[in-house]
C-alpha cells in the first residue's frame, strides 16, 4: 500500500487531486492532468515508454469520482515531470476552435501554476488564474485596485483587453457594464478603475497617486515626506 496524503488544488478553474508522498514530493494523476487541464488525449502508455518515465510512478489510488469509486492502480506524474512536459509542449492550430482555445487556456494556466516560462506566444482571451506578470508589469493603480478587490479570488475569471492586451478580472468594475468578449478595459475606454477601499479611492481622487505609490514601494522617510506633501494640498 502506498503511503501518501491527498489534497485538492485548483489549476485554473479545474480541481485536481494532489498526492504527497512520505518524502514531501507532489504527484498528480497523469491521465486526468492531460485530459482535464491540457485538453490532450494522448495515451498514458506513450509517456511510459518515453523520457517521461523517470518522472512517473504507479499508485494504488481511489479517485472518488463517478465511475471510479474503488481503489485502482494509476499512473502519476511528479512536479518535475509536469514542468518538463510543459517546457517541451507547444500549442498547434486545431480545426475545432473550441478545442484550440481550451488547450491554449489550459496550457497558460498550468504554466502559471507551476511557474514555467512560456516560450510560445500564447494569448487566451480568458484565463482563470492571476496573470504571471501581474505585479511586475501592471501600473500601480491597477495593482492597488485589484489587490483591494475582495471579489478577486485565486481562480477568478480574467479577460485580456483587446486594446492594451493586459488581463483584468472579467467584471463590470474593470470592463464596464455588461462586459463582452471584445470589451476593452475601462482605462482603454478613457475611464479609471475605482478602488473598493474608500480611503484609497479618496486619496487617488485628490491627486494622491504619488502618495499611494510611496505607500506601496517607498521607504518610511519617503512615505512621510509624500504624506506631508499631500496634507499641504489642503484637501478636505
Amino acid at each position: 500500500m502506498n503511503n501518501f496524503n491527498i489534497d485538492k488544488v485548483c489549476i485554473g478553474e479545474k480541481e485536481i487531486d494532489r498526492l504527497t508522498d512520505e518524502n514531501g514530493e507532489h504527484w498528480f494523476p497523469l491521465k486526468f492532468f492531460l485530459q482535464s487541464i491540457l485538453c490532450k488525449y494522448d495515451k498514458v502508455i506513450s509517456f511510459r515508454d518515453s523520457a517521461m518515465s523517470r518522472y512517473m510512478k504507479v499508485f494504488e489510488y481511489n479517485p472518488h469520482r463517478p465511475g471510479a469509486m474503488r481503489t485502482i492502480k494509476m499512473w502519476f506524474i511528479n512536479e518535475k515531470g509536469i514542468k518538463y512536459l510543459l517546457k517541451k509542449m507547444s500549442i498547434n492550430k486545431f480545426k475545432k476552435s473550441y478545442t484550440y482555445n481550451a488547450r491554449k487556456k489550459g496550457f497558460f494556466e498550468a504554466c502559471a501554476y507551476f511557474n514555467v516560462k512560456i516560450k510560445q506566444e500564447i494569448d487566451p482571451i480568458f484565463i482563470n488564474c492571476t496573470p504571471p506578470n501581474f505585479l511586475k508589469d501592471y501600473d500601480i493603480w491597477s495593482i492597488i485596485c485589484i489587490q483591494n478587490d475582495n471579489n478577486v479570488k485565486y481562480n477568478s475569471k480574467w479577460k485580456k483587453c483587446n486594446k492594451c492586451e493586459y488581463y483584468y478580472p472579467y467584471t463590470e468594475r474593470y470592463f464596464g457594464e455588461k462586459p463582452k468578449k471584445d470589451s476593452k478595459c475601462l482605462q482603454c475606454q478613457g475611464r479609471n478603475f475605482k478602488c473598493k477601499n474608500k480611503i484609497i479611492q479618496f486619496i487617488y481622487e485628490n491627486d494622491g497617486l504619488d502618495l499611494l505609490y510611496k505607500l506601496k514601494t517607498g521607504k518610511d522617510n519617503e512615505i512621510v515626506n509624500e504624506l506631508e506633501n499631500f496634507i499641504d494640498k489642503g484637501i478636505i
